[in-house]
């Protein structure tokens, strides 16, 4: 059991001695030893890596409360420690689901698969072939350059022409967007098609994976294997066709059937109920948040760089590490209570797109007015020669002096930078006026992997970052300690896989439900072209020069037709009311995790992109 005696002892001799007589001390054992035990539970591979909809999630959600509870912590939630909600979560197939032109029809199973973010629905129309389904600029290829797609379906290859030949047109045998499924499907909806289906390069069809966020494309969407298309389409041979297209690296488009088409999706996009859980300490009205993601990746869903793999991704570092700091600084203020109250929150969704704390600032425990500073703590377990990342000291006057007067003494090489906007929790607390703070350690080749265990985690280095932690909060608590919140526009980040190089300054809201057609931003950076053109937090984006945008998909592709400087006209809904206004994209500076760059969507090669956490 915690020495509290002990812990402001060493606490104590850490100010007075240093740092290199405190490692030499070997201070923090008790500490350390109610770190281990936090992460052992949670990167355990019984808690299946924590993922959306696992038994393991539910199962970290009822430790984090436990823990709590123990401690002496109150409930935040109306006498509850969980803060319940669902969120969407998979998809599943029903009867329904056909592709038929005359007298012959495929069905679900062996012949057609909808995809997760097809739309539902029936629609009849002309059949075109658009060869990979591709309209590329930038490599001067187009499938739909001789054609005309509108009110037609269209059959599309997978995949991109040559994709297996070095130095090929479509960046040789790396993919690229292009072979997405998501934006060939937004790429034949902004073409005027009323329906895609997919060809397989082989006869078999894929899983519909059920552990996605799937959002509905706006058209729908059928996935076919050649041999079955062939009792529709006898007259196109598809291997042949491929082969064309990949020898010559031009299109081969063309009517493909003298008959409509029928095709038809219907399908169940399922909720799963989640939960962020919180706890406080009761003090003053003034408000103080740490908080920290306990999700992670589950078998290896979206978000995992190890793509294809199933297998679990326990996330010690990413982030049961900083849920072991958040409960060790419960513990310990629990013990030594300071002037504010103190809310202690674990966050779920993170990894999907910062659900959880969306969620939390939308539906507070109790009003946010009077809160005056959050802490997230993301990623702290494998810091490196006791180096530490205090990321968001430019999100309000005064923090950058407190996070230093915090480090006075301490064992650890603080580099201080940043805006308020970055790829983790942090950020929805910025955009509703509260100043942050967000502690990052070392990233590292694991991130994102089924390798992220406990046995890579700096234990030492852990403690370190849990006794910082008590300084910031120790000094945000002082009645001296004044912080002016202030707006300002992320710093350049590092490139990550992103291709986009222009910005809005919008901040998407990933909690917008699927039923709202349209991308609704939580925000907009100030000063951002979205600020200057008289945007804000809640407006909702449904069109891009003539662009549609349903979803967070189709702003990311919109996005990738531009380059900084060009002017857009950018059509959106407030309160129900259309605005229309010219905007003037900015170059992008989007970064990695922790960078100041905000969360994106990322890539995946099946289903044509996610909304991810942006790290």
């Amino acid at each position: 059991m915690r020495s509290a005696a002990r812990f402001v002892l060493l606490t104590l001799l850490s100010l007075a001695l240093g740092a290199q007589a405190l490692q030499a001390m070997k201070v923090g054992e008790a500490e350390k030893e109610a770190l281990m035990d936090h992460i052992r539970y949670l990167a355990d591979d019984a808690r299946e890596g924590r993922g959306i909809g696992t038994p393991g999630l539910d199962s970290s959600a009822a430790y984090l409360a436990d823990r709590f509870r123990h401690y002496g912590l109150q409930p935040l939630f109306d006498g509850d420690y969980y803060q319940r909600f669902d969120m969407a979560w998979g998809a599943e197939a029903q009867e329904g689901c056909y592709l038929a032109m005359s007298e012959d029809t495929l069905m679900l199973g062996a012949d057609v698969l909808p995809s997760g973010f097809s739309g539902i629905g029936e629609v009849q129309a002309p059949i075109l072939f658009a060869g990979y389904g591709i309209a590329a600029p930038e490599y001067e290829y187009d499938d739909y350059g001789e054609v005309d797609a509108t009110g037609s379906i269209v059959l599309v290859l997978e995949g991109e022409p040559a994709e297996e030949v070095e130095g090929s047109l479509f960046a040789g045998t790396m993919t690229t967007d292009h072979s997405m499924l998501r934006t060939k499907a937004i790429t034949a909806k902004n073409q005027g098609a009323v329906g895609v289906v997919v060809v397989t390069r082989d006869n078999t069809l894929p899983t519909l994976s059920t552990d996605e966020p799937y959002r509905d494309v706006g058209i729908p969407v059928l996935l076919a294997t050649p041999s079955s298309l062939k009792a529709l389409f006898p007259r196109l041979d598809f291997a042949k066709l491929r082969r064309s297209i990949d020898a010559n690296e031009s299109p081969r488009s063309m009517e493909a059937g003298d008959e409509p088409v029928t095709m038809s999706v219907q399908m169940t996009r399922n909720q799963v109920p989640v939960s962020n859980v919180g706890a406080k300490i009761e003090g003053s009205d003034e408000v103080v948040i740490i908080g920290a993601h306990y999700d992670h990746l589950g078998y290896g869903q979206m978000g995992s760089t190890e793509y294809g793999i199933h297998a679990i991704h326990n996330g010690a570092d990413d982030n049961a590490s900083g849920t072991a700091v958040l409960l060790e600084l419960a513990h310990y203020f629990a013990e030594h209570p300071v002037g504010p109250t103190l809310w202690f929150v674990g966050f779920t969704g993170e990894e999907v797109g910062l659900v959880g704390s969306n969620w939390f600032v939308n539906h507070p425990a109790a009003s946010l007015d009077n809160a005056t500073f959050m802490l997230n703590i993301d990623m702290v377990g494998r810091t490196v020669d006791h180096k530490l990342t205090v990321y968001g000291v430019h999100s309000a006057k005064g923090l950058k002096e407190m996070a230093q007067a915090a480090g006075e003494g301490s064992p650890m090489t603080l580099t201080y930078t940043g805006g308020g906007y970055g790829a983790s929790d942090q950020t929805s607390f910025y955009v509703k006026g509260i100043p942050v703070l967000h502690l990052l350690g070392a990233l590292h080749e694991d991130y994102h992997t089924s390798r992220d265990d406990f046995d890579k985690i700096n234990f030492d280095g852990l403690v370190e970052v849990l006794d910082y932690g008590v300084r910031l909060i120790n000094e945000a608590a002082k009645p001296e300690t004044k912080l002016e919140y202030q707006e300002k526009a992320p710093p350049s980040g590092g490139g990550g896989r992103s291709n986009i190089t222009v910005s809005m300054g919008t901040i998407p809201d990933f909690s917008q439900p699927d039923s709202l057609r349209g991308l609704r931003i939580q925000g907009v950076r100030s000063g951002a072209p979205a600020d200057e053109a008289g945007m804000t937090g809640m407006d909702v984006i449904v069109k891009m020069d003539d662009i549609i945008i349903d979803n967070i998909y189709d702003f990311t592709y919109a996005l990738k037709q531009y380059k900084p400087g060009d002017v857009v006209k950018v059509t959106y809904l407030r309160e129900g009311t259309e605005q229309i206004t010219d905007l003037t994209l900015a170059a992008s500076t989007r970064g990695r995790r922790g960078g100041g760059g905000g969360g994106h969507p990322g890539s995946d090669k099946k289903e044509g992109g996610h909304p991810g956490g942006g790290k």
